[in-house]
């Protein structure tokens, strides 16, 4: 959800999208000046349009950045999983179908790179 707050003869548009590993907001933003012959009402409106508009671009941009692990259930594995597999490691009896466990999800969720303490 937006926010539209008028800052002078400027209208201010923050966008919150969602949190980052670390539990730390992530804000968006964006300033917008109406003509100078819009009158005050027009201005009010057009800037929660501009609003609408750059909340789905964010979302389209987001929608992209989806396949590069940035969305939250992502984030939420990559946090909890090697404490997981440690845990699950001990539990298994048949160390070969754990190794293929962490394998399957390790080429899933981390792409990128290997996360600390993932031991195969």
């Amino acid at each position: 959800m937006a926010t539209v707050k008028r800052r002078g003869l400027s209208y201010s548009i923050r966008v919150s999208c969602g949190y980052d590993v670390n539990g730390k907001q992530i804000i968006k933003s964006m300033t917008w000046k109406p003509q100078p012959d819009m009158s005050a009402a027009q201005a009010e409106k057009e800037a929660q349009r501009q609003a609408v508009l750059f909340e789905e671009k964010l979302e389209m941009s987001r929608n992209v950045q989806s396949g590069n692990t940035q969305n939250l259930k992502s984030m939420v594995i990559q946090r909890s999983f090697p404490k997981w597999s440690v845990a699950e490691r001990r539990k298994t009896a048949a160390a070969s179908d754990q190794a293929a466990v962490c394998a399957r999800i390790h080429s899933r969720y981390f792409a990128g790179g290997s996360p600390s303490g993932l031991r195969v």
